[in-house]
């Protein structure tokens, strides 16, 4: 049996090596944060723990750090999805950019097509026009002369 003072399970009289509650440090070493080390004046691991029960409210504290801990994992998660949905949103709209300014060129290529192609018929038809009322004044004249000529060799 132990002596009073060299450890044991609190309310009891049996001997044995006391540690730091086991719920508290797996997590601990989880987090990346190490061992989590009693702060206890005189206490060293192999050695027994004292008989004074451990700092109120550790327990709690532990489990608020991990709660904190699985939030801050589920955040830099949903962090690591937005930042490559961005990326993704900015690559389809650096294409969608580029498809837009190709199309807006071809536009603008048969828009100009289109305006030389209606100047060029507007010009056939004016010449066309032009080439239309020289051939009537033509034809009147020739007409005219036709019949002048007919009255000519019909008054001989």
């Amino acid at each position: 049996m132990a002596r009073p003072g060299e450890g044991g399970a609190p309310g009891s009289k049996g001997g044995g090596v006391r540690v730091p509650p086991r719920a508290c440090l797996a997590p601990a070493r989880a987090c990346g944060l190490g061992p989590v080390r009693p702060v206890l004046a005189g206490w060293a691991p192999g050695r027994p723990w004292p008989d004074s029960p451990p700092a109120p409210g550790i327990e709690e504290l532990c489990a608020k750090r991990e709660e904190l801990s699985r939030q801050i994992q589920q955040e830099e998660e949903e962090k690591n999805k937005l930042q490559n949905d961005i990326r993704l949103l900015t690559e389809k709209l650096a294409r969608v950019n580029e498809s837009l300014a190709r199309k807006m060129a071809t536009r603008n290529e048969f828009e100009k097509t289109i305006a030389e192609t209606e100047a060029a018929y507007t010009k056939i038809l004016e010449s066309s026009q032009t080439l239309l009322n020289v051939l009537k004044k033509e034809a009147g004249n020739l007409s005219r002369a036709t019949e002048l000529k007919s009255s000519i060799t019909k008054e001989s």
